[in-house]
């Protein structure tokens, strides 16, 4: 199962350092899961590891991240 998360910061926040502060992963392993394609903010793929994210925003993990978080 996913992990699908909307985003309630005041200011938009890059997505790596979101991930991190959400306890999800480091900001080395978001860039990582970026880098494979298994994030996206309202369904479209995050490429850019500098994307940020904006409140309101729906961020998903797909299961391909969950494997590889839970690989370590």
């Amino acid at each position: 199962m996913a992990w699908t998360k909307i985003y309630d910061g005041a200011e938009p926040v890059r997505v790596n350092k979101w991930l991190a502060q959400s306890g999800v992963c480091s900001r080395r392993e978001a860039d990582e899961l970026i880098a494979v394609g298994a994030v996206m903010i309202d369904g479209e793929r995050v490429s850019d590891a500098g994307r940020k994210i904006a409140p309101g925003q729906t961020l998903v993990l797909n299961d391909r991240a969950e494997l590889g978080l839970g690989a370590q």
